[in-house]
């Protein structure tokens, strides 16, 4: 399904509404069908006095075009009156409250599809309206209250939660499984590297260690660690960095265990972005 940019907006502005956003049109209402899908086997399970009369697999149905007309009439609006240039409690009241208005009509003629009995309703139609609309009127909007309140909370836990998760770096390799020749004592800790002829002197937190293995290898062996080539000679782990300095008309990289690592002006700006 193809939507104009303007649609597309006004669907995401919407969607923030409940706490969501950059969600497609195709997986939204993917959304919307597993959930009233779930809703309606676990509302039919109880047998309500609505569907009583009918089989488990009419009444299922019946309360699946429920509830997902519901989030339709609801997002629907909601996202209306973002395009009309309401604000969030405004949209979100509008969508609450349109819904049994909205609703009442569609619901009776499910009511009487689904019963086989498309007669003139007795009390004339505007009555059958009116009693639909009281008879749903308060469940529908504490339903969708209901719902509309926790969809935006569990958005937020959620956001809250990858906050967390990024604010720690995935657990690197064992520093062995990319430097096979550091001895078991210098630990897993690595600060940095640095090139010396045909050796690497391989610095950890506890410790250094000089091992024969060519400082390009080497890089290309970190490349699962957090970390940057600063420097022709220089490797540095970016969770040890502190902070950039000048000396002179060069930089330097202090680290956590007090060591400057040479940063050559081409790596300056990457660096300084990245800590």
């Amino acid at each position: 399904m193809q939507l104009s940019s303007g649609s597309q907006g006004g669907m995401n502005i919407a969607l923030s509404l409940f706490g969501l956003s950059g969600i497609s049109w195709q997986r939204l209402w993917a959304y919307a069908a597993s959930l009233s899908f779930t809703a309606a086997l676990i509302l039919t399970s109880f047998s309500p006095q609505p569907t009583a009369e009918l089989s488990y697999l009419a009444a299922a149905a019946s309360w699946f075009i429920h509830f997902f007309l519901s989030i339709g009439i609801v997002l629907g609006t909601a996202m209306l009156c973002v395009r009309l240039g309401l604000g969030r409690t405004p949209s979100l009241t509008a969508g609450i409250l349109c819904l049994p208005v909205l609703l009442s009509p569609v619901s009776l003629l499910l009511d009487q599809w689904f019963s086989g009995t498309f007669s003139a309703p007795p009390g004339g139609i505007m009555q059958n309206l009116f009693d639909e609309f009281t008879s749903v009127g308060l469940s529908a909007v504490v339903c969708s209250a209901f719902f509309t309140i926790a969809a935006s909370k569990l958005a937020a836990a959620v956001r809250e939660h990858r906050k967390l998760l990024a604010a720690f770096p995935a657990t690197e390799p064992m520093l062995r499984s990319a430097l096979p020749n550091v001895p078991h004592n210098l630990g897993n800790d690595l600060i940095r590297i640095e090139a010396q002829g045909h050796y690497v002197n391989v610095v950890t937190a506890d410790g250094k260690v000089l091992i024969k293995q060519p400082f390009a290898e080497s890089v290309a062996a970190l490349e699962e660690f957090t970390g940057l080539q600063c420097h022709r000679s220089h490797w540095l782990n970016l969770k040890h960095a502190k902070v950039i300095k000048r000396v002179g008309s060069a930089y330097a990289c202090e680290m956590s265990n007090g060591d400057n690592v040479p940063v050559s002006r081409r790596k300056y700006s990457e660096l300084r972005h990245k800590i």
